[in-house]
């Protein structure tokens, strides 16, 4: 079972360009049609991809000018404290690099 153990919300106006620095910046599979504003889900990652045991770092798109980063994890795969505070710190410096401002970050128990 998945389970959020990350999540970022960022806020600003970027452009396609911008997303595809953020997406190679967290070196991001690019997911999504830019012109599609049903469209959610603009990159992803796995960290993990063994099996059953998985982790998956996910930029997402919400209104024009919202976004957010989320990691799911299966329970065998979620990263170290340690290791989320590093991805934490990279997807901070790859928001603030396009103009993004971070609203909230988060981090659950592991």
């Amino acid at each position: 079972m998945w389970k959020t153990v990350l999540a970022t919300s960022m806020q600003g106006p970027i452009d396609y360009e911008k997303v595809r620095t953020l997406r190679r910046s967290l070196n991001l599979q690019p997911r999504g049609r830019w012109d599609d504003d049903d469209d959610e889900a603009f990159g992803e990652r796995y960290l993990v991809d063994s099996g059953e045991d998985r982790a998956r770092l996910t930029l997402w798109r919400g209104r024009a000018d919202e976004w957010m980063v989320t990691l799911l994890a299966t329970p065998a795969a979620v990263p170290s404290r340690d290791n989320l505070t590093q991805l934490l710190a990279e997807i901070r410096t790859a928001a603030q690099s396009v103009g993004l401002t971070i609203q909230r970050e988060n981090i659950w128990p592991t």
